[in-house]
């Protein structure tokens, strides 16, 4: 059972339900939203599904292997708002000014350089939209599986990024998830 597999998708979706993740971050029809370390896509199929025609989903990551898979998957699946893109380490290469939401889910501890990607995504965004993360705690993991990421890390590394912390929600059995608003650039 590999991250490839209908099983391991089924798995994630008894601890990371997508659709109660998609009401609780307010991911809505005609929505433009992008996902960074999208994987297999497991998670933004269900995105594009939500946002309707209308609206769009871009699914980055920098795997050439998990890139060929989503953009199969999007070609069996028949869905025509999902675009494929190839970013690299430290920038994800999305259009600037596009996005009302950019998130990633459980990939975030296997950023190189959080501070530069998150600094670097930040001119993706909407005026007023927003970055969601989505981490294993290591609160909630302990002796468990997978990567964790503390909270003073995440929030410290999206502060030095220009965003600020608008919530965290705590409600999901292993992740937490942070929602954060880009800093106000206003000279006086």
């Amino acid at each position: 059972m590999g991250r490839w597999s209908e099983e391991w998708e089924i798995k994630y979706e008894s601890f990371q339900p997508a659709e109660i993740i998609m009401d609780s971050i307010a991911i809505q029809r005609n929505m433009k939203i992008a996902e960074i370390g999208a994987g297999n896509g497991r998670f933004a199929v269900k995105v594009a599904k939500r946002v309707g025609d209308s609206g769009c989903v871009y699914a980055n990551d920098i795997d050439m292997r998990a890139i060929l898979f989503m953009k199969n998957r999007i070609r069996k699946e028949g869905i025509k708002n999902m675009a494929v893109k190839k970013g690299c380490v430290v920038d994800p290469k999305l259009p600037d000014d596009y996005f009302d939401k950019i998130y990633v889910i459980n990939s975030y501890s296997h950023f190189n350089d959080p501070v530069l990607l998150l600094s670097n995504v930040r001119r993706s965004l909407k005026r007023n939209g927003e970055l969601i993360i989505i981490e294993y705690s290591p609160d909630k993991m302990k002796g468990g599986f997978g990567h964790t990421t503390s909270k003073t890390k995440i929030v410290s590394d999206a502060e030095k990024a220009g965003y600020y912390l608008v919530s965290m929600k705590d409600f999901l059995q292993f992740d937490n998830i942070y929602i954060f608003k880009v800093k106000s650039t206003i000279k006086l």
